[in-house]
């Protein structure tokens, strides 16, 4: 089974499917396939990556309207299409997974609907393309006194999955795939998730997400993200 939504302009969309009780996604622009990948995560109370059942769709028009730390503008909004796709575990835990499709690019987050404390274990998010291509992207630091600093030399046009010299790759990061760019970066880092990485996967083209390392912290805080009434994801955006 599996749902879309298109943006406004109809040229980008955003599917989300269920494969053998695995969540995934495929992000299409001008026609073509530009990526896809696993969905899921697994939290201390459930394993919400695989095993599930599709339980509800829900549609609805998505107006955003932000303010900019700096730049040309103060105030930034945009109108497009969103989905709450809802699916469930044996047991009954659920995962919502909320996608958005703008003219310029798709976003997708993940949500827990139980009011109850739960702690990210894992997310099992990828992101794959159909084929090889070039990336540019910076590596990760290493965690010390003054790092990670997002200052080490950024690899200009190396191949798509090529392993990081560091623990990982930053973000954003830069794609061109059989013509087609593809930027993937994260919004929304508001203090209750943490902000990513990205780690080459080892069969084909892509990546899977990556928590920072716990030394980032210096020792503060809790390393996994906890929630006591819904753990919310980064999105994650795909310029075409």
């Amino acid at each position: 089974m599996n749902h879309s939504i298109t943006a406004p302009g109809g040229a980008v969309s955003i599917a989300i499917s269920l494969v053998e009780g695995e969540p995934r996604f495929e992000v299409d622009g001008n026609s073509r396939s530009v990526a896809s990948g696993r969905l899921g995560i697994i939290t201390d109370h459930a394993d919400l990556s695989s095993g599930l059942a599709w339980v509800s769709v829900e549609e609805r028009e998505a107006r955003c309207t932000f303010s900019l730390p700096h730049g040309k503008r103060r105030k930034a909004s945009a109108i497009g299409n969103e989905m709450t796709v809802t699916f469930a575990s044996p047991d009954g835990a659920q995962l919502l997974v909320v996608a958005r499709a703008f003219d310029d690019g798709v976003a997708f987050r993940y949500q827990l609907p139980e009011a109850v404390r739960r702690t990210l274990v894992e997310e099992v998010t990828t992101f794959e393309f159909a084929e090889p291509g070039r990336a540019w992207k910076q590596p990760t630091d290493l965690p010390d006194y003054t790092r990670p600093a997002y200052e080490a030399v950024h690899a200009n046009g190396v191949p798509v999955g090529l392993p990081s010299p560091g623990p990982s790759w930053n973000l954003p990061a830069l794609f061109e795939v059989a013509g087609t760019w593809t930027m993937l970066t994260e919004s929304d880092t508001d203090g209750t998730y943490f902000g990513g990485h990205i780690t080459a996967l080892d069969s084909e083209p892509g990546y899977r997400w990556t928590a920072p390392q716990p030394g980032e912290g210096d020792g503060f805080g809790e390393a996994d993200p906890v929630s006591y009434t819904h753990l919310r994801a980064h999105e994650t955006k795909t310029r075409i």
